[in-house]
């Protein structure tokens, strides 16, 4: 589906998710899906942030690190910008590294254009190709602290 950008109109969850195409993402069913991410949304270890239409989920992970995706149903430079907020707010939340996984190459321009102006001094990225053909990249989203 087309993207819908946020400053003209703020999807419904329910609409976020379908223009997103979580469905396609997990081979779900739309109602499948839908049930599977308000039964991750709702585990204590799972934090989620809405910045306009797009959705980021953290699952937690070890120590400050977490795995994240984001649902993304804005624009292309709506998006840019929710990754900024997400990275720093990510970051206040307690995270220090995120790990996340995707196929689609255009992605990795999010990390670039992050990375050019960080919102935070030692934000970084580090990029790996998996053996699917998918990338991996671990998102540093900051000084590393000590503790949990």
């Amino acid at each position: 589906m087309k993207p819908v950008d946020s400053k003209q109109k703020m999807l419904s969850l329910t609409e976020l998710v379908l223009t997103a195409g979580y469905s396609q993402f997990t081979e779900r069913d739309p109602r499948q899906a839908m049930l599977m991410l308000v039964a991750e949304l709702s585990r204590p270890d799972t934090k989620h942030m809405r910045f306009g239409n797009t959705l980021f989920i953290i699952n937690k992970g070890q120590g400050r690190n977490g795995y994240m995706r984001a649902l993304n149903a804005d624009t292309a430079e709506n998006f840019m910008e929710h990754n900024k907020k997400f990275a720093d707010s990510a970051y206040l939340l307690g995270y220090d590294n995120l790990i996340t996984i995707f196929k689609e190459p255009s992605f990795i321009q999010i990390f670039r254009m992050v990375a050019r102006n960080p919102p935070r001094p030692e934000m970084g990225y580090e990029l790996k190709e998996g053996k699917n053909g998918e990338y991996i990249v671990n998102f540093k989203l900051g000084p590393l602290r000590e503790g949990e």
